[in-house]
This record gives C-alpha cells, sequence and structure tokens, in this order.
C-alpha cells in the first residue's frame, strides 16, 4: 500500500480516502480527513492528486511538481473557499468516472471535457452537490485547442 501517500496514477476500482498525517496536511484533505471517499469507477485518461508542488525545495532535490494548469486548480479552489493550493483530482486527456461515498461540493476547473453527473449536464467552473451515490463522468475527452487537463475540486 501507499498509506497516506497518493499512488502516482489512480485507475478503476481505486478509492481515494486519505488522511493527514506526515505526507498529507489537513489542510490539503479537509474533505477525505472527514470520512468522505471518492471513488473511481474507470479511469479513460491519467488522474492524480495534485497541489501545487513543493517549491523551494530543489536544494534537497526534491523538484517542485504539482499541479501543470496551477491557474485552473487555484480558480477552482477558490471558488469552493478552499485553500488556493488544496490537492484535486487532476485529470488529463479525459475524465474518469466517479462515485461520491457522501454529499460533497464540487467544481470541474480547466479544460472542458463535458462534465455530467449521473447523466444530466452539469457546468464546468460552477460549484454544484454530488450526492452520495451519484456519478459523475464526462462526456468528451480533450479537444485539439482548447486544453489537455481539469481537475475535479472538492470542498
Amino acid at each position: 500500500g501507499y498509506g497516506n501517500e497518493a499512488p502516482p496514477g489512480l485507475g478503476a476500482g481505486a478509492v481515494v480516502g486519505a488522511r493527514p498525517g506526515p505526507t498529507v496536511p489537513a489542510t490539503a484533505m479537509r474533505t477525505t480527513a472527514a470520512g468522505r471517499t471518492l471513488e473511481i469507477v474507470a479511469a479513460l485518461g491519467i488522474a492524480t492528486v495534485q497541489d501545487l508542488g513543493r517549491p523551494g525545495l530543489m536544494r534537497l532535490g526534491v523538484t517542485p511538481g504539482g499541479a501543470l494548469d496551477r491557474r485552473a486548480l487555484v480558480l477552482g479552489n477558490r471558488l469552493l473557499g478552499n485553500d488556493p493550493g488544496a490537492a484535486a483530482l487532476e485529470c488529463a486527456i479525459a475524465g474518469p468516472t466517479l462515485r461520491f461515498g457522501a454529499d460533497t461540493l464540487v467544481v470541474v476547473a480547466g479544460a472542458d471535457f463535458g462534465p455530467r453527473l449521473d447523466g444530466a449536464d452539469v457546468s464546468p467552473w460552477s460549484p454544484f452537490i454530488a450526492r452520495a451515490g451519484t456519478v459523475l463522468s464526462f462526456a468528451r475527452p480533450a479537444r485539439p485547442g482548447t486544453g489537455l487537463r481539469c481537475f475535479v475540486c472538492l470542498e
């Protein structure tokens, strides 16, 4: 297992539910610290958990890492009232299918992959409530010129 660390890539069947600890700050995992889970039902592209990275640690051999579309991550988090650098699910090329284990306030930020909640369209860049058991899916993969990454930000 990965303990408190997220695996480098998340595939179908993964359940994201990290606990605060030495590698996961409590502020970055508010949602999962309350016992909520997010199940990855199907993974079509690449999905990783990203925050703003670890700037200033190159002298120790730690690359900054973090979200590739920093603006989308920060704006998505701000729409929810989160810390701008809070961790989110970064989806590249195509969005996964996700099932919520508890009522959760969500924003899908970044490239428009056509987010749908239980089959109904939801607007990117607009907060919505995903009730426990609902499924977030994406209608289309990234299109040329519209961006390659979206972020699923959770309150």
